[in-house]
């Protein structure tokens, strides 16, 4: 090591001999180097530690590795937006189903408060039956007719289409205080198709006016209800943006895990007395049909419904019903038959001749709509 705290072989001096200390200032100078070209190539030692950098490389990508690279992103990309698309959708039906839960909770509630009305039936009912019928057979005949009495004003305050608002009573005396308020919203509405949601039209009137002591509107929020056809009418919306719909007594209805469809093990608690049974004959509802706002025929409603010692017996008997809410999901269309309704032949809503709540093609598409429908007959409470 020499005074300029260099090796001497990073000086060049290997195999040289060492200096006296007469010669050290020349040494020094040595040391520090030369100052010309030729001197500095003279005193680079190749074993030396010293290294200069490398001159820098500015290196560019390639096409390929930028194809690469863009493949992975988009495999990436396509995996998250595959997860986010399931999970909102997820959540739409999610969403669906506990607000059927709500709606079908307070439907059911005002269902099971038909077991115990009081029916206010035309007085002149009472008058033909005791000339029509005698002993065990009036009694008999009076109790087809509070049946019939309940159906009409259940079908009155419950409605799931504009008809059941618009028909004059043909059991009851009087249009029930519920379905004149019905009828002064429906008076209201307006557009070329009011008929189109009906049905989720009449679930947010029964809701509304007739569930959850008044209080019903608090149990939902403003995204829940819309008016999709701009009639006027609200509705409760889906995950979707589809309307809710109802069916209130879904005869046809076979995907259902409440209705036993047995009217011997599981009987119609509405029919107390068990008047609507099976039997082999054919049906007698069928042959009286009244159009809207007709007027009462009580002796032709005596002899069709509860004549022949039949009473309301017919080919089916009446078994439990739980009302059919449902959603179409998110294709907007639910394969379910809403049938036509003839008013006093609805008051036997087990006639083998309609077709309400039957699955069936009903648009004609080849497709089972069906099967992304939401609803509260396969939802586990």
């Amino acid at each position: 090591m020499n005074d300029c705290g260099l090796r001497i072989a990073d000086c060049g001096m290997i195999g040289r001999k060492m200096p006296t200390p007469r010669t050290a200032q020349a040494n020094s100078s040595a040391c520090r180097g030369p100052t010309t070209r030729n001197s500095q190539s003279a005193f680079r030692n190749p074993q030396s530690a010293i290294r200069n950098p490398p001159p820098p490389f500015a290196r560019g990508v390639t096409l390929v590795e930028l194809l690469v690279t863009m493949v992975i992103i988009a495999i990436i990309a396509a995996a998250i937006m595959g997860t986010a698309s399931a999970a909102i959708e997820h959540g739409r039906r999610s969403h669906t189903q506990a607000l059927i839960t709500r709606i079908h909770t307070l439907v059911m509630e005002r269902t099971a408060s038909y077991e115990t009305r009081r029916i206010p039936l035309h007085q002149d009912f009472e008058g033909s039956i005791r000339i029509s019928f005698n002993g065990v057979a009036a009694g008999q005949a009076r109790q087809d007719v509070r049946l019939l009495g309940i159906r009409e004003l259940m079908k009155m305050e419950m409605p799931d289409r504009w008809t059941d608002i618009t028909s004059n009573p043909q059991i009851l005396q009087n249009v029930p205080a519920l379905t004149q308020l019905y009828r002064r919203i429906y008076a209201g509405l307006r557009g070329p198709d009011i008929a189109l949601h009906q049905g989720a039209e009449c679930l947010y009137l029964v809701v509304m006016h007739s569930t959850g002591d008044g209080e019903a509107r608090t149990l939902f929020s403003s995204k829940d209800i819309a008016d999709t056809d701009g009639d006027g009418a609200y509705e409760f919306v889906d995950g979707w943006g589809n309307p809710i719909s109802w069916l209130r007594w879904p005869a046809h209805f076979t995907q259902s895990s409440f209705m036993m469809r047995d009217a011997e093990a599981d009987h119609d608690p509405l029919d107390v007395y068990r008047r609507d049974m099976q039997v082999a004959l054919g049906p007698v509802s069928s042959d009286y049909k009244t159009p809207p706002g007709a007027q009462r025929n009580v002796p032709q409603i005596l002899s069709l419904y509860i004549g022949n010692n039949r009473g309301l017996r017919d080919q089916v008997g009446a078994f439990r019903m739980v009302p059919l809410i449902y959603s179409t999901g998110p294709d907007g269309r639910s394969d379910i038959a809403s049938g036509s309704d003839s008013f006093i032949q609805g008051l036997d809503p087990y006639d083998p001749s309609s077709s309400i709540g039957l699955i069936s093609d009903t648009n004609g598409d080849g497709e089972n709509n069906f099967r992304d429908n939401v609803n509260n007959q396969l939802i586990e409470y």
